[in-house]
């Protein structure tokens, strides 16, 4: 896996599309969003590329790390299946753990992004049970 700093993508000329969507998320989140240690990786298995980094006004002592995953808005759906596939490949770039959670970043053609955080499972939702009060 290689991993690039500010500055590494803004001058080649033969990029790749996945990279380029890639690196308009890390300057959303690094520049427009205040992310701390914002980087950009490049995965050789499976061919993709995401961004790592801090979530910004998070305490040290909190960990406010997060992996996003860029896709192009409009672009075919993912399925569970791709989704399962995407925790299994992408580790924790820190530990090599499995991630807990991944964030998607849709991005359209005018730059606009809109960010979805997945988890890796599903939870339970609990209907509240009715009580004397809520049920006035």
């Amino acid at each position: 896996m290689c991993v690039f700093r500010t500055g590494s993508m803004s001058n080649s000329e033969n990029r790749d599309p996945a990279q380029v969507l890639a690196y308009q998320v890390y300057s959303d989140l690094r520049h427009g969003r205040g992310w701390r240690d914002v980087e950009l990786h490049i995965a050789e298995a499976p061919k993709m590329s995401y961004v790592s980094g801090t979530l910004p006004g998070v305490v040290p002592e909190a960990d406010g790390f997060q992996v996003v995953i860029p896709f192009e808005f409009g672009a075919e759906g993912i399925s569970l299946k791709q989704m399962e596939r995407l925790f299994e490949d992408i580790p924790d770039p820190r530990t090599g753990n499995r991630m807990r959670e991944l964030i998607f970043a849709m991005v359209d053609p005018d730059s606009t992004t809109v960010y979805i955080r997945v988890t890796d499972s599903f939870d339970m939702i609990t209907t509240p049970q009715p009580t004397q009060d809520n049920m006035k």
